[in-house]
């Protein structure tokens, strides 16, 4: 019979070795670079989608106005942190859209190309627009207590933020266009 000798192996378990901790490193940060780049990604996307709503509100206003006879407006309304959108026919409520929560929404208004723009936190000052049937210009705009003189300035930009997402609408008041700038 052969006997062996076995010899007790002993190991030394007081910790991790430098490789094992940065291969836990490496894949940490992996995952926490993904994860930063799926938020950024989501909220790029909710401003656009903010934005995307913004703006057909705005348009479906101009084709209301000009294409069903009734007096049509809309008003950019603060509720509790949400922006909503609400259009009126007549002066009755007929829709009202949810456009965003929580986002920094600011209104411009630049009476000439080079000038200073007038500058409106829209979560502070209700917004009203409305066009004219008549040429889809854009005829009277409102925000708070400031009517804009759609007739001798330029244009009116509305610019909604997120983090450092941003998303911005320009209202052309002599022809009624909206230009969307991302």
């Amino acid at each position: 019979m052969m006997h062996h000798n076995h010899k007790k192996l002993k190991f030394n378990n007081k910790g991790f070795s430098l490789v094992e901790l940065l291969v836990v490193i490496a894949i940490m940060a992996i995952v926490i670079g993904g994860v930063i780049t799926g938020v950024s990604v989501i909220v790029k996307g909710n401003v656009k989608k903010a934005g995307n709503n913004l703006y057909s509100e705005l348009t479906g206003l101009r084709t209301q106005t000009l294409s069903v006879n009734a007096e049509w407006k809309l008003s950019l309304e603060k509720n509790g942190n949400k922006l909503s959108a609400v259009t009126y026919k007549s002066g009755a409520e007929h829709d009202r859209q949810d456009i965003c929560t929580g986002y920094s929404v600011m209104f411009y208004d630049y009476e000439t190309a080079g000038s200073a723009p007038a500058e409106y936190n829209l979560y502070d000052n209700t917004a009203t627009f409305t066009y004219s049937k008549t040429n889809g210009r854009f005829q009277s705009i409102k925000v708070g207590e400031n009517s804009i003189d759609v007739n001798k300035n330029l244009k009116g930009v509305i610019v909604l933020t997120k983090g450092s997402k941003t998303y911005t609408l320009t209202l052309w008041y002599n022809t009624g266009r909206i230009t969307i700038d991302n």
